[in-house]
């Protein structure tokens, strides 16, 4: 019976498609319904159904932490930046940028997070994006050869390390069709 729903309804929509050649229609769902359609049980079915890969969950779940708490510490500081203005007004100023930073770093890397945790396409684009930059600004630090801003050496090494790891991970083929950028 389901198979017959489905089938009518993708008959449906592709009519539907050329009848408007103005209208759009995604090309996603079309493919979805003939997906079920090929499927010869539910139970098919939902084995098509793409799960979310055990390293994506893990590095949503960590994006998510460390963006929740990015988020918090840069709000915390425009909450005591009054207080620090009141006492030495240089303080005050100089709190301004890390907590700007770190407020909009926390709101890019919740994002981020929530995008890989659904699986969005955005989300994989996000992740490489960040983690590009991240090996890109480090390696800034590497060629400086030296203790630059907060950043040091070593910790650039893991940093870029880390990166690299999850990017060759999210560019993994599997990985991208999890993501429909295969």
């Amino acid at each position: 019976m389901w198979k017959r729903i489905f089938s009518e309804l993708s008959d449906g929509i592709k009519m539907l498609a050329r009848a408007l050649p103005n209208f759009y229609i995604p090309v996603e769902l079309i493919r979805d319904l003939d997906t079920c359609l090929s499927a010869g049980s539910y139970s098919e079915l939902e084995a098509l159904k793409m799960t979310r890969p055990t390293g994506v969950t893990i590095v949503a779940v960590l994006r998510l932490i460390g963006g929740v708490f990015a988020l918090l510490v840069g709000l915390v500081g425009f909450l005591i930046m009054p207080e620090l203005a009141k006492v030495d007004a240089e303080w005050g100023t100089r709190l301004m940028e890390p907590s700007l930073f770190l407020t909009a770093y926390g709101v890019f890397i919740l994002i981020y997070g929530y995008g890989l945790w659904n699986l969005k396409g955005w989300g994989w684009l996000f992740a490489v994006m960040f983690e590009a930059a991240v090996i890109i600004s480090n390696s800034t630090v590497l060629w400086v050869g030296e203790d630059f801003m907060e950043f040091s050496v070593p910790k650039a090494i893991r940093d870029i390390v880390i990166s690299s790891l999850i990017l060759f991970y999210l560019c993994r083929p599997t990985i991208k069709r999890a993501f429909d950028k295969a």
